[in-house]
């Protein structure tokens, strides 16, 4: 499912959106924003934080969201580079919450906000770090 053939496929698609991120980071640094690769990191907290707190809401979802981006089967440019971006921004949080999933209600439930607690500390840290 992963090729290096589809690596270089998702290229056409991960390049402008890498380019923008680029960008924008550029831009918030001149203005006192985060510098480029903390603001990617900062990007990646904010998506799993936002992912782990619906997980404690619906972990369904989160992990049907995860695995439609992550495995899906088609081979065009746009499946490969979602795949990509999916495995990058949600993947650490997917593959906790596909671990999870395996555990009764009673585990499940607490972990998941403690990861969410912890995804949101780390970003405040991160934010704190450059004084915004």
């Amino acid at each position: 499912m992963f090729t290096f053939r589809g690596f270089l496929k998702s290229l056409w698609f991960l390049i402008p959106v890498l380019l923008f991120f680029t960008l924008v980071t550029w831009y918030a640094d001149f203005d006192g924003g985060l510098p480029f690769p903390s603001g990617i990191l900062a990007v990646f907290l904010m998506v799993n934080c936002s992912l782990s707190f619906l997980s404690f809401i619906m972990p369904s979802y989160v992990l049907t969201f995860y695995a439609a981006n992550a495995y899906d089967k088609s081979k065009t440019a746009w499946s490969e580079g979602f795949r990509y971006i999916a495995i990058y921004f949600c993947g650490l949080n997917g593959e906790i919450q596909n671990l999870l999933s395996r555990f009764p209600f009673y585990v499940q439930r607490p972990i998941t906000l403690l990861l969410c607690i912890w995804y949101f500390l780390v970003l405040g840290g991160i934010i704190n770090m450059f004084g915004l």
